[in-house]
């Protein structure tokens, strides 16, 4: 994702649902990977998600010609379980540096509700 559009074709899906299928805390788009900092909304997978997100971008993103990856995405995905305050905000603040790095605006980084305790 190193081209722009790419980058913000990729962003645009992470963001279509957000609010309604789950609540995007934190992203960044990097040149090999994406991260992202979500909990899912009640009824919803994290396989579906992760399918829509990669297959929506891939059907945009191939046809400007700008990726000859084929298939764009690993068939693969690493998630990990947040179960409290600390390690989310250390994965939050993490985001926010490589957004940095990578030259992009976090526009995630806005206040949300209190982490679920459980």
């Amino acid at each position: 994702m190193r081209d722009p559009h790419l980058a913000q074709i990729v962003a645009d899906r992470l963001h279509h649902f957000d609010g309604q299928r789950y609540d995007l805390w934190g992203d960044v788009i990097m040149p090999n990977q994406v991260h992202a900092l979500f909990p899912l909304r009640d009824g919803q997978s994290l396989p579906d998600t992760l399918q829509g997100w990669k297959g929506v971008s891939s059907r945009l993103i191939h046809p400007t010609g700008l990726s000859a990856l084929n298939p764009l995405w690993q068939p693969d995905d690493f998630d990990r379980l947040i179960r409290s305050p600390e390690p989310f905000c250390t994965v939050k603040a993490c985001l926010a540096a490589n957004n940095a790095v990578v030259g992009r605006p976090h526009r995630s980084l806005l206040p949300r509700p209190v982490l679920r305790q459980g």
